[in-house]
């Protein structure tokens, strides 16, 4: 529960962080929205992972990090990037809710999934 409870403190930073990113990418540089999403979404993934290691997940050695890391981009990663630019096209263009918004409503989706890879692939305590 505890690990539960603290990746979503994470996850909560993180998306924090993907919104500003995603208004600034898109407000600030003029980048269309989905590519802007993508971009949001890794630099949201990185400062999540970075978290997890440090806090979410500490009692775990520091050696094999770049393990964790590769199957945290290969997991969250693609799941997050795909189901984020999926699902903020689809509530933008279908639902019409502004970007901001439907990024919002596509990151509460993805939340359980993103857990359980990250609790039971990524941060899986081995022998």
């Amino acid at each position: 529960m505890k690990q539960f409870l603290r990746f979503n403190v994470v996850g909560m930073l993180g998306a924090v962080v993907q919104l500003t990113m995603l208004f600034l990418f898109t407000r600030g540089f003029g980048v269309r929205y989905v590519g802007a999403t993508v971009a949001a979404v890794e630099v949201a993934l990185l400062h999540n992972f970075c978290w997890h290691e440090m806090w979410t997940w500490q009692e775990l050695p520091w050696r094999g990090w770049q393990a964790r890391l590769l199957r945290f981009q290969m997991g969250n990663g693609v799941t997050s990037m795909a189901s984020n630019a999926g699902l903020t096209f689809a509530f933008h263009e279908y639902v019409k809710l502004p970007v901001l918004a439907a990024n919002v409503a596509a990151i509460a989706i993805t939340a359980l999934l993103n857990f359980g890879l990250a609790r039971f692939w990524v941060f899986r305590a081995t022998a």
